[in-house]
């Protein structure tokens, strides 16, 4: 099978010189100094004509291209027209594929009501994810992470807290963590301004740590960031407000603010009999029939916990649930 060559020049789709705008903005915002086309070029080189032809949807060179995409902090998919009919996309990987079948597996009342959820809200959504630990909850905020619209271009933060702490130094992580003053209104006008110009997606985990920790966070921050994305002509802004509620134990939502997802479940031997069934001679090609019922035996024999399960599934395709699948989290 001959492959398709790569074009050589390639332009920005409309929806592309969008969120190139945008990623501009947000580094002016981000820096406090303004990314002009002069700024790019400083950064990666070339011409200021060759940046301004890009941004108006013009034919650049591929690489270059590349360049200031990646200088923006955003993806070439997302960016360049990929109607252009000789472009393809040779990024699947065996880490991706295992990813892309375990997206079948479990899991499957969260992912129905966030979905649900996310098509009924207009801008803004808060979510209680939890469970005991060991039940996959990174997994799963990842996992409902990839279905936010504008999500590879999304301004996204993790906050874990490790140990209890006292409310004074959360503001002071959550402050250091978004790059704004330690409080209330600082952090909720940061997280405005950054909606201003791309989708955000927040996930704190295990905030019971912190004294009032929750209660505070929604009634001084969340509340306020809902405040004034009310009061900004949110019509025309496509991009979402979303907030993960991480738990690693089992809780009830202390605020109708938030959607529950419900708790997470462990994984059922029958599940896993059938997942495994439909999902591992794809994955496992080159195996036998009585070598991927073996497999599934030795995944159920590890179904202890869901993230052992993970990990045993990863370990029958030759992959490290941490360094081939965690590793590319960005939550």
């Amino acid at each position: 099978m001959i492959k398709k060559r790569e074009p050589r020049r390639v332009k920005a789709s409309k929806e592309g010189q969008n969120l190139l705008r945008n990623a501009q903005k947000s580094k002016t915002q981000e820096t406090k100094k303004e990314w002009t086309y002069e700024q790019i070029v400083v950064k990666i080189g070339g011409s200021v004509d060759t940046v301004k032809r890009f941004f108006a949807g013009k034919n650049v060179n591929r690489d270059y291209a590349k360049e200031i995409i990646k200088t923006l902090g955003l993806e070439f998919s997302d960016v360049v027209d990929l109607s252009q009919s000789n472009i393809f996309n040779n990024s699947n990987t065996p880490s991706q594929k295992l990813k892309e079948a375990l997206f079948d597996l479990n899991y499957i009342d969260q992912e129905y009501h966030f979905r649900r959820s996310l098509g009924q809200m207009e801008s803004v959504g808060a979510f209680l994810i939890h469970g005991e630990k060991g039940y996959g909850q990174r997994w799963l905020v990842n996992r409902l992470a990839g279905l936010i619209p504008y999500n590879s271009t999304a301004y996204q933060k993790p906050l874990n807290i490790p140990h209890k702490k006292p409310l004074l130094d959360f503001w002071e992580d959550m402050g250091e963590s978004i790059k704004c003053y330690p409080n209330p209104e600082a952090i909720a006008e940061q997280l405005y301004q950054q909606w201003t110009t791309r989708t955000v997606i927040l996930s704190i985990t295990d905030i019971h740590k912190v004294d009032q920790g929750l209660e505070s966070f929604l009634e001084r921050v969340w509340l306020r960031v809902i405040d004034k994305i009310n009061n900004h002509n949110s019509s025309k802004n496509p991009f979402k407000m979303i907030l993960f509620i991480v738990g690693n134990k089992t809780f009830n939502s202390p605020s109708n603010l938030l959607i529950d997802l419900t708790p997470i479940q462990d994984f059922k031997e029958g599940v896993i009999r059938t997942w495994g069934g439909a999902q591992l001679p794809n994955l496992l090609y080159n195996y036998s029939t009585e070598q991927i019922e073996g497999c599934i035996e030795d995944i159920i024999e590890q179904n202890s916990l869901p993230i052992f399960t993970l990990e045993q599934i990863c370990e029958s395709c030759s992959i490290n649930y941490y360094s081939d699948i965690e590793r590319s989290f960005t939550l």
